[in-house]
Formats: C-alpha cells, structure tokens, sequence
C-alpha cells in the first residue's frame, strides 16, 4: 500500500514538472479553499473544547466548593449556637466556680447538666462529643465534666484564655478519635471573679462530614487557618501539611484554575470562610484529580483527527490533480496530433466521464468530420454550441430543483396558525412566564451573585404570574433610581422572591381590597444600597411585629413561621457582615415595608 502512494506521489511530481500548469494551480486553491479553512477552524475548535472542557470544569469544583461551604456554615452555626446555650447556663457557672459543693446539689447539677448535653448529642448527630474540661479540683469528674490534664492546660487552655471566647482547630489531647482528626470548638465559660476557668469542648464527627461532603469524582480538603489537613477524602493527606500553595497573608484567600499536587497539574479551587462567632478562618480545597488529564487527552485526540483530516484533503487533493493532470496532458496530445496532421498518434481513448471525456470525443468526431468533408466543420461547431447551452440550461435546472426553501416557511407558518386558531393567549404567557422564572432558579441557585437586573427581572415575572392568579386584587410597580444601572450592581440571587412572596401571600391575608406591591431601589448614604418591599395589605400587629424583629437578632432561635425572613438575613450577615441586614415595619390593615440594606457593589 504504502509503495502504490509513493509511485503514484512520483507520478505526480513529475506531471507538476510538465508544460501542464493546470495541476500546479488546483493544489495550490484547492489547499487555499480547504486545507486553510479546516486548519483555521480545527484550531479554533481545539481551543474552543479546551475553554468549554476548563470552564465546565471550574463551575463544577466551584459549585462543589459551595457546597462543603453550606455544610459546614450550618454545622458552625448550629454547634455556636448550642455552645453558647451550654456555657451561659448560670447554675453550671456557678457550679464550675464554687470552691466546696454539697453532695446534693453536686448530684443535682451533674444529673442536669448530664442530660441536656445527652439530649443535645442525640437530636445532633453531627456531634460527636461535648465535654466541660476544668481546672477547680473541688469538683468531682463525670460523665461530662472533668479537671483538666496539664496536656489539655497547655494545649487548650492557653489558646482559649479570654471569657466567652471561641476558637475552632484540631486538638489532639480532647479528640475522641485518634484514628481521624476531628474538627472541634473550644469556649471559654464566663466565669467572673474565679482562678479556676473551664472551657466547653464540641467535637463535630469525622464519619459526619465524610458521609455529607464524600464526592466520587472530587477531592476536598478542610483546614483550619494555617494548620494541617483536618478532613480530606484522601485519607493518607488528613493530618499533614497542605499539600498546594496557599497565600495565608491575605484574609479572604481565593484561587481557581490550574494548581501543582503531588507534582501533577489539576484543577481546582481553593476558598475561605470566615468562621461563625470566632476569629478562625477555614480553608477549602477541592480538586479534580481526573479532568485535567481527561481535557488532554480529549484534545490530543481532536488535534489527531484533524491532522487526519487535513492528511486525507492534501493525499485527496493531490491524486486527484495529478489524475486530472495526466488526462490534460493525454487531450493535448491528441490536439497536437490533430493539428500536426497525425492522426495516427491520436489516443483511442481518455479515461472518465466528464466534460474532458466529452471534448476528447469531439474531437475525435471533428477530426473524422475533418476527413470527410471540411464543409461540415461549421456545421459540427454549431452542434457543439447546442450542446453546451442545452448542457448549461440543464445545470440550471438542477440547481433550482435543488433550493426551495418555501416548504419549510409554509410549515412553520401552519403551526403558527394553528395555535392562534386554540385561543390560549393567556395560558401561553403563564407558561411563558413559569419557564422564565424556572430558568432563573435552576441557574442561580448554586451561585455567588447575579446582576441587580436578573433579580428584578425575575421578580417582575414572579409578580405577573401572581396577577394572572389573583387579577385585579394585586399591582405592583418597581421604581428604580436614576442615579443606579442594575446590570453593573452585584447581589446575592434569590434574596428579594421570599419577601416578595410573603408580601403577596400575607398582604392578600384577610383583604378585599387591591393590594399595591412597591419595590423601590435606591442609593444611601455610607456607600450602601437599599431596596424596600411595601405593601398596602393587611400587615401585622405590634406583638407579630416585635416577635418578628426579635427572630432576625444575632443568635435568635429559630422561629418556623418567619424561617425564610431569617435565612434572608443570615445570609446577608454572613456574606456581609453584621452592618447589613433587614428592617421591617408594619401595622394593622395600613400594610408592611421591608428594607434590605445591602453593600453598594458595583461590577463594570
């Protein structure tokens, strides 16, 4: 095989050396009008799949770092909040500070205190211990209560030294299991006046958060400040050093894109997370130890078939000239024949079907004619002419045959005519409007931040669908300030819908009257934006009210008819801070106004 291209590429170079220039300008266009362009596009579509393989890449460790992010805001949340109802139990400070205790009331405190961290630890089961470590020798050791070992003196007392404090870490001397470092919350009980401190210690599991944050295909590490692997998929790295570079000098570290681990490029995504109530900040890594590998291959692959491809075009493009070279070359002769009077050196014949074949046998007849009688000469050139116009009118035809576009208008235009003929103007605009705001939820619901337009556009859908469920009894208006371009302002997706809903659902409570739904925005003072929802329905008493305004303090529990009002400014403080958040007003039968109070962050 490989000797019948190396004759015929011989053949070929040789006719390229003949008087014969027509192969020489076929290569050469032909390789313009299609070697260039497959180059051209094979290169562009190898960069193509490698942006769209990187980026598809980068969403999914992002979203999956967002993910272990959730987990373990909840998990400190949860176990802050329990610290701080344990430690800021009077009777058990008092307890921890007393220098000599009845045995009765020594009994009665342990039974208590034994049960509530019992209880605690079976409605928990993310927790795996909770135990009070102090240093008053008066008091006798429990089930959950003991004095303190120099180890645990010098490991944790002295890192923890400040009242009511909180530090999160892995502390070898208080973990309950050694096989698996365990991520643990250490507080300071706020003992006034007393030499002997005591601390709370909370160990969250490591089965727990391996069960919840356990990726087949991702890698995720956990770390605590600058300290050593916590929790890693990869158990052989729990307990060590991190193994990628980390910037711990800046307070918010974040990097994705192509990382060095274990001496191989992967990609990932490393971010921070400040740490409920405490001065620490967790780090979390995830990697993809398979996709960059997988992209490579994926694109030696696309590169070798489009090298195959621009391989077969130039051989194609190659053979054919020299194929049609040769034939050229074959017709020239036998004119040249002709015209030297040598008839006898004429082919018999010339190979193929086309307009060549079809010239070598006119000339054949015109040579014949020629013989006979010169007189027919003109007459055979007028047939000639005939033949080329009949064949011209011929490709015409078949061109037009080909192009007709009319059949694919006409059907469309049918199925548009038909779903007018249904009259469901409305019920297509409510799908509409539902595929809209279904398409804004499913993608943002994994994300950081939107647009200020996306958001408002989606609650503008959201309010349609309303008026189509309660039509007259609603109306809304969104008033923006001059002075704002939502497409460049940032906000968290999904924040302003939940009080939007309730302001539908509540403010329609009870009243048969139109209800007026305002949404304003606009620029305060201290670099702020503030966006207020107000509504013209039934509104709430003094004491829903205040009960309400109590549920969004800091450390309030959970209160399950305002749930999504406290997740909005939970979410607002810990992605902000505490300076922002929500403020509500409201009375009876005039209405409720909300107002989120939002960083005025600007995205050109």
């Amino acid at each position: 095989m490989m000797n019948k291209i190396i004759e015929k590429l011989s053949v070929f170079i040789s006719d390229l050396r003949r008087p014969a220039k027509i192969a020489k300008q076929m290569v050469i266009r032909l390789t313009i009008f299609i070697v260039v362009p497959v180059l051209i596009v094979g290169i562009f579509l190898v960069r193509y799949s490698y942006n769209t393989l990187y980026r598809q890449t980068i969403q999914q460790v992002e979203s999956d770092n967002l993910r272990v992010k959730s987990i373990l805001v909840d998990s400190f949340i949860n176990v802050a909040n329990i610290a701080e109802e344990i430690y800021n139990e009077r009777l058990l400070q008092q307890y921890l500070m007393s220098s000599s205790v009845e045995f009765e009331i020594e009994k009665m405190v342990l039974n208590n205190i034994d049960n509530r961290i019992t209880s605690i630890l079976r409605k928990n089961t993310f927790i795996s211990s909770i135990h009070i470590y102090t240093t008053n020798q008066a008091i006798d050791d429990s089930n959950h209560i003991s004095i303190a070992s120099e180890a645990i003196v010098k490991e944790c007392f002295t890192k923890a030294d400040v009242p009511a404090s909180s530090i999160w870490g892995t502390f070898p001397t208080v973990s309950k299991d050694k096989d698996n470092p365990e991520i643990i919350l250490i507080c300071t009980f706020p003992l006034e006046k007393s030499d002997n401190p005591a601390i709370l210690v909370i160990n969250i599991s490591s089965n727990y958060l391996r069960n919840r944050i356990q990726n087949n295909t991702l890698t995720t590490m956990l770390s605590v400040d600058n300290s050593n692997v916590f929790f890693s998929t990869i158990r052989s790295l729990q307990d060590t050093p991190m193994p990628v570079e980390v910037d711990y000098t800046k307070k918010y570290y974040s990097h994705k894109g192509i990382f060095f681990f274990r001496g191989e490029k992967e990609i990932g995504c490393i971010d921070t997370l400040p740490i409920y109530l405490s001065n620490n900040t967790l780090y979390v890594y995830t990697l993809d130890l398979e996709a960059h590998n997988q992209i490579i291959t994926v694109l030696i692959t696309n590169i070798l078939i489009i090298i195959g491809i621009i391989l077969v075009a130039i051989f194609g493009i190659i053979f054919h000239a020299s194929y049609l070279s040769r034939r050229i070359v074959s017709l020239k002769s036998s004119m040249k024949g002709a015209r030297d009077g040598n008839y006898d050196d004429i082919i018999d014949s010339l190979r193929g079907d086309d307009e060549l074949t079809e010239t070598f046998n006119d000339l054949k007849a015109l040579i014949k004619d020629v013989k006979k009688k010169d007189a027919k000469m003109y007459e055979a050139q007028i047939k000639e002419q005939k033949f080329l116009s009949e064949q011209s009118k011929m490709e015409a035809k078949l061109l037009s045959n080909q192009i007709n576009p009319h059949f694919l208008y006409n059907t469309l235009e049918t199925i548009r005519m038909l779903a007018l003929k249904a009259n469901a103007r409305e019920a297509a605009n409510a799908i509409v409007l539902l595929a809209k705001s279904m398409r804004y939820v499913l993608d943002n619901s994994m994300v950081y931040s939107t647009t200020l337009k996306k958001e408002l556009d989606y609650i503008e859908v959201y309010l349609k669908i309303q008026q189509i469920r309660f039509q007259e009894r609603l109306d809304y208006k969104i008033e923006i300030e001059d002075s704002i371009n939502p497409v460049h302002h940032q906000i968290v997706p999904l924040l302003i819908q939940p009080i939007v809903e309730n302001a539908v659902i509540h403010g329609l409570e009870s009243v048969e009257k139109k209800v007026m739904i305002t949404i304003r925005v606009k620029e305060e003072k201290n670099n702020t934006l503030m966006i207020s929802i107000e509504d013209t329905g039934y509104g709430m008493d003094e004491e829903t009210l205040k009960s309400l305004q109590s549920s969004l303090l800091p450390g309030a529990p959970n209160n399950n008819s305002s749930i999504g009002l406290q997740n909005i400014q939970k979410r607002i403080n810990l992605l902000y801070g505490q300076n922002y958040g929500m403020v509500i007003e409201s009375s009876r039968n005039k209405g409720t106004y909300i107002k989120l109070v939002l960083p005025y962050d600007i995205h050109a």
